[in-house]
């Protein structure tokens, strides 16, 4: 009857389903937007679980992984999975790394939403002090361990950030080079005037 028909059209609705968005909006559940939230703090809870769920093991990382062109390759830091490999470095050699110039190692940077580093892992050798700013606590874990525990780089720091409040004065005309990538379209307007605000 009436329950093998309900059961028939609930199997039949899941397979329809992408499993790869069942994941992940099973995994940011946590993250819930609700509209008396600023938009700073649903990033720093959507993110923070984000860096908690992921690993390159994980079943929604390859599959969101496997979209990309050109060979598969192992994901080592968060976000590894939204581009390929030679797509990242032309852009990052068409727009970032020519302001680190010759002199890239006497240079003090700044990246505006860090994340979990995959663009700061290619940045930190090429300066001699990298500042990794974000308003999820679990992504900045996750960079330090790629940036300062795996690759080493000890002059690097991580700092995390309150979307309605200043960046720390001591940061103050501390920077040579400031950037930011794929990070101001999580914003909203006035988050992005307050965190522009703070870059001076």
């Amino acid at each position: 009857g009436l329950e093998e028909a309900e059961a028939m059209l609930e199997a039949r609705s899941k397979e329809s389903q992408s499993p790869m968005v069942l994941e992940l909006l099973k995994s940011l559940q946590a993250c819930a937007v609700y509209t008396d939230s600023p938009n700073h703090e649903t990033n720093r809870k959507l993110w923070d679980a984000y860096a908690q769920g992921w690993g390159s093991d994980k079943d929604w990382v390859q599959r969101m992984s496997s979209h990309l062109p050109g060979p598969s390759r192992d994901l080592q830091c968060v976000g590894d999975e939204w581009s390929d490999e030679s797509s990242l470095e032309e852009v990052l050699g068409d727009w970032l790394l020519p302001l680190l110039g010759r002199d890239g190692d006497n240079l003090a940077a700044a990246e505006i939403g860090s994340g979990g580093g995959r663009v700061a892992m290619r940045v930190a050798s090429k300066v001699q002090r990298l500042v990794c700013f974000d308003v999820s606590a679990q992504m900045l874990a996750a960079a330090k361990r790629r940036l300062t525990t795996e690759l080493g780089h000890e002059h690097v720091e991580f700092q995390q950030v309150a979307g309605d409040s200043p960046y720390p004065r001591e940061f103050n005309d501390s920077f040579d080079v400031v950037y930011s990538f794929d990070v101001f379209v999580h914003m909203d307007l006035h988050q992005m005037r307050h965190t522009l605000g703070c870059i001076r």
